[in-house]
């Protein structure tokens, strides 16, 4: 329905819809589409950090290391494989495949053919003890779980829509996404997020739109921490983008971006809308009293005279 009403007014629209809900998927998205070659290491790393959730503990090492593993496997895809190639199926099957032991030992040892970012990414797994290098491939599969559905492999195989169209004003997106499996591809909504906050970051200045992007995200703090999100709170409308963050109450940000980060989200707020609050919300409900502020009333009566001929009583009362 919402589709059809934006088309009649003009626009172009986007359907991300893999799993075909109400109708079959027309739209499909290769993230790596993202990635220019003449900046390689910064999108590469837009598009691994939207892979990689963070981890507290022991894990944030880990997942940092999965993280170079995965930019390197991009890299080599994106300078050595063929255009028809360069998906993130490709990176997905090179990353599970049986030889890939085989594979990272050629890299280690030929820097000058795979480049040095890869080589090093490779000598570093290989040199990791038992331990440490199942951790990391338990993260890389955690980055990929979303991905293996055939409905998935064919709809990530290549690009029907490029992102840069909604900052041109001309194109409206949206995924849709199964109630079922709202979990299980929030990954992919973290990096469909990622690249397009990326988008707005690199064409700032060169292409601002001539009207702000709206961007809704509900549930967003199911995407996990995201620095990207953080920037753009801060600095949305010089980026070209409205952001519109939705999420059930202040507690659920403060456990995923820490009390100061959250209070940094939230005071970037032009304006904050609070419905619904559930009964047990005493957190929220006593910071949005906190953050309305006091203001005196005041309030001045006047008494209707009881007999004729007698004055009115004025009273005036200050109230906070």
């Amino acid at each position: 329905m919402t589709r059809r009403y934006r088309q009649s007014l003009g626009r172009q629209v986007v359907v991300l819809n893999p799993f075909g809900v109400i109708e079959p998927s027309k739209d499909r998205f290769n993230p790596l589409d993202y990635i220019r070659q003449a900046h390689l290491v910064r999108d590469i790393e837009v598009i691994a950090e939207g892979l990689v959730r963070p981890e507290g503990g022991n894990g944030a090492h880990f997942a940092e290391m999965a993280k170079s593993m995965i930019a390197a496997v991009i890299e080599v895809v994106m300078t050595r494989r063929v255009e028809s190639d360069r998906n993130l199926i490709t990176v997905m099957d090179l990353l599970f495949s049986a030889s890939f032991e085989k594979t990272l030992t050629e890299w280690a040892t030929s820097p000058e053919t795979f480049g040095t970012r890869p080589a090093a990414a490779a000598a570093t797994l290989l040199a990791a003890g038992e331990n440490k290098r199942g951790a990391i491939e338990t993260t890389i599969k955690k980055a990929f779980d979303w991905a293996r559905s055939d409905e998935l492999r064919s709809f990530l195989s290549a690009s029907t829509c490029s992102l840069e169209n909604l900052f041109e004003g001309r194109a409206d997106l949206f995924m849709v996404v199964p109630l079922d499996q709202v979990d299980a591809q929030a990954v992919f909504l973290r990096l469909l997020t990622n690249t397009i906050l990326g988008m707005a970051v690199r064409l700032e200045g060169a292409r601002k739109p001539k009207r702000n992007v709206l961007l809704v995200l509900d549930e967003f703090v199911r995407l996990g921490r995201m620095e990207k999100l953080i920037n753009i709170a801060n600095v949305a409308a010089g980026c070209g983008i409205e952001a519109l963050f939705i999420t059930h109450d202040k507690g659920q940000i403060e456990s995923v971006y820490g009390k100061g980060d959250a209070a940094s989200i939230l005071g970037s707020c032009v304006t904050t809308r609070i419905f619904g609050l559930g009964r047990a919300e005493f957190e929220t409900a006593n910071w949005a009293a906190n953050a309305l502020g006091d203001q005196t009333v005041l309030t001045r009566t006047k008494q209707s005279a009881a007999k004729f001929g007698e004055s009115r009583k004025t009273s005036t009362a200050e109230q906070r």
